[in-house]
C-alpha cells in the first residue's frame, strides 16, 4: 500500500502535464509564481530603485507574515564597491485574485548616494531565486548617460499589465552591469531571457499546468491542494536555475536593502 501511494505521488506531476488545459490565469507563470520588477534610475549623485514583488495566490496563501522592504535581496556595487540601500518608502497590499483568494504586492522605493561621472554599476536580485516567476529589470539615466543591456521602460507597467502572450516573452533577468559616463540618456538593449535549466523548466511546466487546470475555478480548497503539490515539488524548486547546486530553502545572505534580515516567507 505504501509503495502504491509513493508511485501515485511520483506520477502526479506528470499527470498534470498531460491533462487538457483550461484558460490561464492573470499571472503569466501561474498561481505559484513570485514576480519581480526592479527599475533603476541613475543620477550623478545617487542611484534610485523601484522594487516591486507581485505574489500570486499560492505564495500569498502560504505567507506566515507580511513581507517588508527589509526582506529584499537587491545588491548594488559601483566600481566593485558594495553599497547599502536606504528604504525611502514601502507599501504592502492585498489584491483580489482568482476564486476568492488574494494576491499581494510589495512596492519599495530605494536609494543610495554615490558620486558617478564615469563608473561601472553592477546589480543583482537574489530574492526568491528558487521560485518560478517573471523577473524584469529596467535602467535609465538622468543627468548621466547609461550604457545598459536593460530596456529603459517596463514591458509590464511594473507588473501591473502583463503582455498578451507572456509565456513567449517572460523575462528572467537577475543581474546586469551598467556603464555610466557623462551626458544624458540611456543606450539600452532588448530583454534577454536566460535559460532556467531542465529542472526549473519541468517545475515551471507542472506549476503552470496546475493553475491552467484550476483556471477560473481556483478556490481555497484548490489552493490547499496546490500547497500540497508545492511540498511535493519542493526538492526540485529549491535547485538554483541552470545549475546542479542547491539553493538554501529558507534564507540566504542579504546585501543591500535588508542586510542581515531573515526572510519571513516560507518558500516552496
Amino acid at each position: 500500500m505504501k509503495r502504491r501511494w509513493l508511485l501515485a505521488l511520483a506520477a502526479a506531476p506528470l499527470a498534470l502535464l498531460l491533462m487538457p488545459a483550461a484558460p490561464a490565469s492573470a499571472h503569466p507563470l501561474g498561481n505559484f509564481s513570485v514576480n519581480q520588477y526592479t527599475g533603476l534610475t541613475l543620477h550623478p549623485d545617487r542611484i534610485d530603485a523601484t522594487a516591486v514583488v507581485d505574489f500570486a495566490e499560492i505564495p500569498t496563501l502560504q505567507a506566515t507574515s507580511e513581507p517588508t522592504c527589509a526582506d529584499l535581496a537587491l545588491s548594488v556595487a559601483v566600481d566593485g564597491k558594495p553599497l547599502q540601500w536606504t528604504v525611502r518608502s514601502g507599501e504592502f497590499a492585498h489584491v483580489d485574485g482568482s476564486g476568492g483568494l488574494k494576491t499581494s504586492r510589495l512596492t519599495c522605493a530605494l536609494s543610495v548616494p554615490v558620486r558617478m561621472e564615469t563608473a561601472t554599476v553592477t546589480v543583482e536580485n537574489r530574492y526568491a531565486t528558487d521560485r518560478v516567476g517573471w523577473r524584469e529589470m529596467t535602467a535609465r539615466g538622468e543627468g548621466v548617460r547609461v550604457e545598459s543591456p536593460l530596456p529603459a521602460e517596463s514591458i509590464s507597467d511594473e507588473l501591473r499589465v502583463y503582455p498578451a502572450d507572456p509565456l513567449s516573452s517572460a523575462p528572467d533577468v537577475r543581474s546586469a552591469t551598467l556603464r555610466v559616463t557623462p551626458g544624458d540618456g540611456t543606450a539600452g538593449a532588448a530583454l534577454s531571457r536566460p535559460s532556467d535549466g531542465l529542472l526549473a523548466g519541468i517545475t515551471a511546466g507542472v506549476e503552470r499546468r496546475f493553475q491552467e487546470l484550476a483556471g477560473g475555478r481556483l478556490t481555497p480548497t484548490v489552493g490547499l491542494l496546490a500547497v500540497l503539490l508545492a511540498l511535493l515539488l519542493g526538492p526540485v524548486t529549491r535547485r538554483c536555475p541552470g545549475t546542479a547546486r542547491r539553493c538554501s530553502p529558507r534564507t540566504r545572505p542579504r546585501s543591500g536593502a535588508g542586510s542581515g534580515t531573515r526572510s519571513r516567507w516560507a518558500r516552496l
